[in-house]
């Protein structure tokens, strides 16, 4: 990758980190308007993004911040202040409010000087909400005239408030930190029947006529409301005891109490619907107060998917039915939907008529969300596994498959599909080095191979897994299809080895082409002289001797023709030519080259570009493949194919083509049937000199000769063999 590449790649990852952050985060101008911001302070703010860029930061605080929200933007504008943090409220299109706790840093450009502000904000408003709460409740339970008290899971006494001082006679110094038993009788030594255990189970007790013990070791009369205390993620870890005189209206008041201080919304309906009771809880959770809910219809909090439900649940209330824990959804008053666990009971009369239906629901939107969250991150991590191109395979201590999966690319790669339950030993029973690998992984050690299956290569890693004491317990296996990567650097190191042979020939044939001129200007030298003395000894027996001479100086200028040819230092003129015609006219000559029992076929195409060469060159050509050809297949025969057609090199092609550049070439293919070449020969094949005959039966010129003439006119010749199923040479002209 470029540098380029990867700065556009790390610039994607931190659009993409900014945009998805659970945090709310935006750019701003030094004048407040803002430039950016993602999608979480987007959802915090009611607003879409194009609402909010553009836009003034200070238009979107409360109105009453917004003199300070001004302030503090002309403290960063001016570079007095670099970091500023504070709490703010900011005002929905709806008209609700949420908190947030805002981080804004000064960014200042090269010079020094401020530039933009980056802003952070902190979601905070359930936390802002829970503190408003929890000041309400405590002033309420201090201001209550039930003695209201509070214990941990062991009983411990950790609040106890004003009415219960006056109840029991004991200050709460005297009580918070010791133990409740000693207000029990006697004869009470379960703590109220073994009341401490079941509501740490979770159940909520209303217990009446007991027995209590004052400080002056009086006995008073109470009714006791225990409910469990939950903390945020629902664990309970204490208690909430009210504590009221058994009078009729001490009890009607002490469960009205209960039931307002509850943090379930409890919800008392006639059988037609219409609210009657709507608690505190009930507040909280819908966004209603009971001044607006009260005599009016149950449905108004139930989704329209909800109400045939909800119709159910109240016909079987009706039929005296309860109901425990069922899972719901309800609207708030700003048409949130929250998911509920709801109770439902049935109300009746002092002759046992139902007359009402008393529904408790405690808010679980943290939970579900949390599980679909779970459920969702499952499903993506599943999704992921299935398009990765890896194989995962989990193993336990014994080496048995726990988990398996493979991504898509890897079905049907050659890999056969297991079973959760196979031992590892069975699954690659054949493969006894990958086995030793496992039993390494499974000992602790992490462990990497390659193997190649089919025609996929993959890259195999066996990673241990670790218990709580840090042992071995089983491993992780992850296979990689690496298959293009392998090709990708097999195809790299070929087209290394060609430029390099290509560079090899350039410097070869510079070296015969110096050789050449020098040794041609001997040979002039030489012919002259040997023609004088044949003309000047006509009749001497000396005559026939220097006529071989001759000859022989003749033949060595042939050789230094060729030479000068593969170095391309010989003069000759360009011409416009179809090489189909060239073919053509040399058809009857390569048949009598070649001997009756080699099969010479032509297949050229009708359209075939022009090319700009040397017409006898190109014979040449045409003629030295052929006879390496012929070379090639033995007396019993074979088949020449020479077929022509056009071709395209786009970017990708032409990389594999180190000397040629992308455009449109005429493609010369010469094929035959002959035993081929091993791959040394190969790759040795158009270099000057080289031969595989006999020493005296060839020059070792003819390919080289055919490399220089077709890199001459800016084309490419490459050849591809296996021994015993003939060769092909592909030439390539502009």
């Amino acid at each position: 990758m470029n540098g380029d590449a990867a700065i556009r790649t790390q610039l994607r990852r931190l659009q993409t980190l900014f945009m998805d952050s659970p945090v709310g985060m935006a750019f701003a101008a030094l004048d407040g308007t803002v430039l950016d911001v993602n999608w979480a302070l987007c959802e915090m703010l009611g607003r879409s993004r194009d609402e909010v860029i553009g836009s003034a930061a200070d238009a979107i605080v409360h109105p009453s911040e917004r003199s300070q929200a001004t302030a503090n933007q002309q403290a960063l504008k001016t570079g007095s202040a670099d970091h500023l943090r504070m709490e703010r409220r900011f005002l929905r299109p709806d008209g609700t409010v949420r908190w947030g706790d805002v981080s804004v840093l000064l960014v200042r450009n090269d010079d020094g000087e401020p530039d933009y502000t980056q802003v952070a904000v902190v979601d905070v408003t359930d936390r802002k909400l829970a503190d408003e709460a929890h000041d309400r409740l405590a002033a309420i339970v201090q201001s209550s005239s039930d003695a209201i008290i509070g214990a941990d899971i062991d009983g411990v006494i950790t609040s106890w408030n004003p009415s219960a001082e006056r109840m029991y006679g004991y200050t709460a110094e005297e009580m918070v930190g010791g133990d409740g038993r000693k207000l029990l009788p006697p004869w009470d030594t379960e703590f109220g029947g073994g009341m401490l255990p079941r509501v740490m189970a979770g159940e909520r007790i209303e217990q009446h006529h007991l027995q209590r013990v004052r400080k002056d070791g009086t006995l008073i009369s109470v009714s006791i409301i225990s409910s469990p205390v939950r903390d945020s993620n629902g664990t309970i870890y204490g208690v909430a005891t009210a504590v009221r005189d058994l009078s009729d209206e001490e009890r009607a008041q002490r469960h009205a109490a209960m039931i307002a201080l509850s943090s379930d919304a409890i919800i008392a309906t006639a059988l037609d619907g219409r609210v009657m009771s709507w608690n505190r809880g009930a507040e909280a959770l819908y966004g209603w107060s009971a001044a607006e809910m009260v005599d009016r219809d149950f449905y108004a909090i139930l989704p329209p998917d909800r109400r045939a439900e909800a119709m159910e649940l109240r016909a079987a209330a009706a039929r005296g039915e309860a109901l425990h824990e069922h899972r719901s959804a309800r609207l708030t008053k700003d048409a949130r939907v929250v998911h509920v666990s709801v109770s439902a009971s049935p109300i009746t009369d002092a002759d046992g008529v139902v007359i009402g239906v008393s529904t408790i629901a405690r808010d679980i939107t943290a939970t579900v969300e949390a599980e679909e969250a779970r459920r969702a991150a499952e499903a993506r991590m599943q999704a992921v596994l299935e398009n990765a191109p890896i194989r995962l395979g989990a193993f336990d201590a014994a080496g048995v498959l726990v988990y398996h999966q493979a991504g898509r690319s890897m079905r049907g790669s050659g890999l056969e599909a297991r079973q959760v339950g196979e031992w590892m030993g069975d699954m690659i029973p054949d493969q006894p080095e990958t086995l030793d690998l496992m039993r390494r992984a499974l000992a602790g050690e992490e462990v990497a191979t390659e193997m190649e299956i089919g025609d996929r290569v993959l890259a195999v890693r066996y990673t241990p897994l670790r218990d709580e004491l840090g042992k071995p317990d089983g491993m992780i296996g992850v296979a990689v299809d690496i298959t293009d990567r392998v090709r990708a650097e097999r195809e790299r190191e070929a087209i290394e080895r060609r430029l390099r042979r290509s560079e090899r020939l350039e410097s070869l044939g510079q070296l015969a082409g110096g050789v050449a001129h020098d040794f041609n200007n001997l040979l002039a030298v030489i012919l002259n002289y040997a023609t004088f003395a044949v003309d000047e000894l006509d009749g001497h027996p000396a005559k026939a001797d220097i006529e071989e001479v001759v000859g022989a100086a003749r033949r060595a200028a042939a050789l230094t023709h060729q030479l000068l040819v593969f170095s391309r230092q010989d003069i000759v003129e360009p011409q416009t030519i179809d090489l189909n015609l060239v073919v053509t006219a040399m058809n009857q000559l390569l048949q009598r080259t070649l001997g009756e029992d080699l099969d010479l076929r032509t297949d050229l195409a009708a359209d075939l570009a022009m090319v700009t060469a040397d017409e006898g060159e190109l014979e040449q050509v045409l003629m030295n493949l052929a006879v390496n050809a012929r070379d090639a297949m033995d007396e019993t025969g074979g088949t020449l194919t020479i077929t022509t057609d056009n071709t395209t090199l786009d970017h990708d092609e032409a990389r594999r083509h180190p000397n040629l550049d992308p455009g449109s070439y005429v493609r010369l293919r010469v094929r035959d049937t002959g035993a081929g070449m091993a791959a040394e020969v190969l790759g040795n094949a158009f270099e000057p000199f080289y031969t595989t005959k006999d020493p005296g039966e060839g020059t070792g010129l003819g390919l080289a000769t055919v490399y220089g003439i077709v890199t001459r006119w800016g084309g490419e010749v490459t050849a591809t063999s296996e021994v015993g199923a003939g060769a092909e040479f592909t030439v390539l002209l502009p």
